[in-house]
């Protein structure tokens, strides 16, 4: 005898309900209740301390800024996407641990970014020329100096840290001039962005040695790094490194042709202790010690 077609209904439809429900339970409901009882919080993250030259809050802009809020801690991944949100971040140079606990808490160990120097940006540059105009049009726009901004002496220096990346730079008043070395070389501009390398070899090279001089800077009054463009004589190009002492008039008063950067060294050229040396002995001198043609000193020991 033929079952009714209602009865066969009465029967499948429940079970298909039961069915889609347990479907639609393991793919989004689980899913909705880990992250409103398991999601990262923003109070709950915790991370290394914060060195006094960043003025703004890493962890806030990286939850803000990034998909944590729809991260479940009971993803077997969500170590390494925590790290991976923070890593992104432009004054993070990497993470080196994340810990999750049973309390919800996320400790993140962090190692930051320090400025080394602050770069120059050449306002000959044709770029530099073109954002200066930009900026100026903006200003004038907003009530601000055309003149000023427009000045072609005007030089924009941008923060680096030791490997060359661009640091953030929104408040100005984080990098005052007097407080870092400075690298300067002929047609410098860049087209990266903050938290990417500089990207000019001879910036690099400049950024090494200031990192090797920045525990020497205020103690000799080291102005910072001068990238110079010489002529081999097989006709091809080198630059070389020269280093600068301000005066107490704030005036150039010594360089140093140090040479090529600290392991870059070409055949032949000084090591890096007797460099240091010379250059601190000069550095040291008294002015009236020094005539005006011994105010210049190479100490790379390369002769072309």
């Amino acid at each position: 005898m033929a079952i009714p077609r209602t009865a066969v209904m009465s029967i499948i439809g429940p079970a298909a309900l039961l069915v889609l429900g347990y479907l639609f339970w393991n793919i989004w409901g689980a899913q909705a209740l880990d992250r409103t009882y398991y999601s990262v919080q923003l109070d709950n993250i915790k991370v290394t301390p914060q060195p006094a030259w960043i003025r703004t809050s890493v962890v806030e802009e990286v939850f803000k800024g990034s998909f944590l809020k729809e991260v479940s801690l009971l993803d077997r991944n969500a170590a390494s996407t925590i790290a991976h949100a923070f890593d992104l971040h432009p004054w993070v140079k990497r993470t080196t641990r994340v810990t999750k606990h049973p309390n919800g808490e996320v400790i993140v160990d962090l190692e930051y970014r320090q400025p080394i120097a602050l770069v120059a940006l050449d306002p000959s540059n044709p770029i530099e020329k073109r954002r200066a105009e930009e900026r100026a049009k903006i200003a004038a726009a907003q009530g601000g100096s055309y003149n000023e901004l427009m000045d072609p002496g005007r030089w924009k220096f941008i923060p680096v840290d030791g490997e060359g990346v661009i640091l953030p730079s929104k408040e100005p008043e984080s990098y005052r001039i007097s407080d870092y070395l400075h690298v300067y070389a002929k047609d410098s501009s860049t087209n990266s962005h903050v938290g990417h390398p500089f990207g000019d070899s001879r910036i690099h090279d400049g950024v090494k040695l200031c990192g090797l001089l920045n525990p020497l800077r205020r103690e000799l009054n080291i102005e910072g790094v001068y990238v110079h463009e010489i002529m081999l004589p097989s006709g091809k190009k080198d630059f070389l490194l020269e280093v600068s002492k301000l005066s107490a008039e704030g005036k150039d008063a010594r360089r140093i042709t140090w040479g090529h950067a600290p392991g870059s060294e070409a055949p032949g050229e000084m090591d890096l202790k007797t460099k240091l040396q010379k250059l601190y002995q000069h550095f040291s001198a008294e002015d009236g010690q020094l005539t005006s043609q011994a105010k210049t000193l190479d100490v790379s020991g390369l002769r072309y």
